[in-house]
């Protein structure tokens, strides 16, 4: 009877061991394929190509936007704030014209001029604000001037690329056609003509805005 218990006591505890070596055994933790396999499921290597080596530093020095190989792919109008229904009085703002381009080239078919330097009845006219340090000081963001239209149609006739905007230009043609009427109009007014007195008035008041 001894033997018979010394062996189911034996028995017991081997299967105790046996439990036990089966609880402390952890399963194998699964990797995702993104780490394990990822160039089976990614496809073809893809590869950045740079336009010049100073581009292709490590170090990155260079911090703008514009030296970000993601930033055109990142980049769309949509995600912009544009102020496109505000309430601004009429005689503070610039009004601008696109137009198109006389002497046209392969890449620029269109232009952005100023209102009175160009036909009333000819193209698609938008505003800015009527000071020329101001437009000057974002200068560099002047492809947001354009209408919105432009930026979120699919189906425009008009492309960004197509349009010549040079905003020094536009803003030396426009102070000297407000110059040249304002001369003009101060040798031409009579005291008698109202209108004209009006037109001489609001013209000096645009000249004094823009110059401000």
């Amino acid at each position: 009877m001894k033997r018979q218990n010394l062996g189911v006591k034996e028995a017991v505890k081997c299967l105790l061991r046996a439990r036990k070596a089966v609880r402390q055994t952890s399963k194998p933790i699964d990797q995702s394929p993104m780490i394990e396999n990822f160039h089976k499921w990614a496809g073809k290597k893809q590869k950045l190509y740079f336009q010049s080596v100073r581009d292709a530093d490590l170090k990155l020095r260079l911090f703008g936007l514009q030296n970000n190989v993601y930033a055109d792919v990142l980049a769309s109008p949509m995600r912009q704030d544009t102020i496109a229904k505000a309430r601004i009085p009429r005689d503070l703002l610039l009004k601008l014209k696109l137009v198109p381009k006389l002497k046209q080239s392969k890449d620029l078919i269109y232009e952005v001029d100023s209102a009175i330097c160009c036909d009333e009845t000819k193209g698609i006219p938008f505003y800015v604000v009527n000071n020329r340090d101001f437009l000057m000081k974002n200068s560099k963001t002047h492809k947001q001037w354009l209408p919105v239209n432009l930026h979120t149609s699919q189906s425009r006739m008009i492309a960004l690329p197509d349009v010549d905007f040079n905003v020094n230009r536009l803003l030396n043609r426009h102070e000297k056609k407000l110059s040249d009427v304002s001369q003009t109009t101060t040798t031409t007014t009579k005291p008698g003509l109202s209108d004209k007195n009006t037109k001489l008035a609001k013209t000096k008041w645009q000249l004094s805005l823009f110059m401000k």
